[in-house]
């Protein structure tokens, strides 16, 4: 018998009765609540447990074992999300301080997204000026030259048939969750300054 017989004899498939979305039991603590929050805090929600995937699974990668190898993937793509996903909220919230008659961006161009979030935020009077602000968009726009639109670390090709990474031979996950984590916490921190500002107007009419 073959490696790969065993592992087929060994295999669990599906089974006519299996679900994916049901058979919730109400004592099991792997339970996840959906729909816990309002629609408001949804994206925030999202952005937040894309990055805590992406942390959990680089924490758990094995130095003696080459799961890196595979995992840079999903991990990138995650922290992507999340930063994707946080730029659009602060996007929404300053469009309901400031409102606007096109809806919100439905693309994936971070570098688009930015532009549009800062010049969002600038009508609401938060300054984004500084050195801070200029390594943000460095990084943004290291991210939006390897994978503009946010596939290259989804598919192996685009929809043309092109290398998603060509010339992208190696990654180093330490330096790139390290920065990517600082990319997260600074928009995290405008997300909440929009926030806070939504909140007061709110609050006092």
């Amino acid at each position: 018998m073959t490696l790969l017989d065993l592992n087929l004899k060994e295999a669990k498939w599906p089974q006519l009765d299996d679900k994916l979305f049901g058979d919730e039991n109400p004592y099991d603590w792997m339970n996840a609540c959906l729909n816990i929050l309002g629609r408001e805090e949804k994206y925030f929600i999202y952005a937040s447990g894309y990055r805590e995937a992406a942390e959990l699974v680089f924490q758990n990668l094995d130095s003696g074992a080459r799961h890196h190898d595979i995992l840079v993937y999903p991990i990138v793509f995650l922290f992507r999300q999340s930063i994707e996903l946080l730029l659009k909220d602060i996007i929404m919230t300053c469009y309901k301080i400031v409102p606007v008659k096109h809806g919100y961006p439905k693309h994936h161009s971070l570098e688009k997204l930015w532009n549009e979030a800062k010049a969002s935020l600038v009508k609401i009077q938060i300054d984004l000026k500084g050195d801070d602000v200029l390594a943000f968009e460095n990084l943004l726009m290291e991210f939006e030259n390897v994978d503009p639109f946010s596939s290259a670390f989804r598919y192996p090709e685009d929809k043309n048939k092109n290398e998603s990474l060509p010339g992208l031979d190696k990654l180093n996950l330490t330096n790139f969750m390290s920065a990517a984590t600082k990319m997260y916490e600074f928009l995290n921190g405008l997300d909440v300054l929009s926030s806070e500002y939504w909140e007061d107007i709110k609050g006092s009419v």
